[in-house]
């Protein structure tokens, strides 16, 4: 099992190493959420960066909190199992769970005039912290 402090030292090290590889968030689009498994490949491991420009230069994205757009969610990230193996019943989301939840925020995001994108922040050895990361639409 890997301690909270290794978790966050690998997030460090994974956001300089994000940063240099021109990484940014993956955005999502309704037609995502269809092929849960595909979605989940496609998030980028980004680490512990709260802002991440693209080289080309388009807008910013900016880390944001879950509970904004979904204000019954108990965590600032989201939190999945990693494994494959997750049930419904853990603390951490099943991969179909969060894919449900990331649709529900990625509606009320776009409602507010943000395009969505995620990052996973932090990783241990069974669980993935997944960020939200949102910029305004011109």
């Amino acid at each position: 099992m890997i301690d909270v402090a290794t978790a966050q030292a690998m997030a460090r090290d994974q956001a300089r190493l994000s940063a240099r590889q021109g990484k940014v968030p993956f955005q999502v689009e309704p037609q995502d959420f269809y092929n849960v498994k595909v979605f989940c490949r496609g998030i980028p491991f980004l680490g512990d960066r709260p802002s991440v420009r693209h080289p080309a230069g388009p807008p910013m994205w900016k880390r944001a909190d879950v509970r904004v757009y979904l204000p019954e969610y108990p965590y600032m990230w989201f939190f999945v199992d990693s494994s494959g193996w997750g049930a419904d019943d853990e603390s951490a989301l099943s991969v179909e769970q969060f894919a449900n939840l990331a649709g529900k925020y990625t509606a009320a995001a776009n409602a507010a005039g943000y395009q969505v994108g995620f990052g996973t922040a932090e990783a241990g050895q069974f669980q993935v912290r997944v960020a939200p990361y949102l910029r305004k639409v011109r």
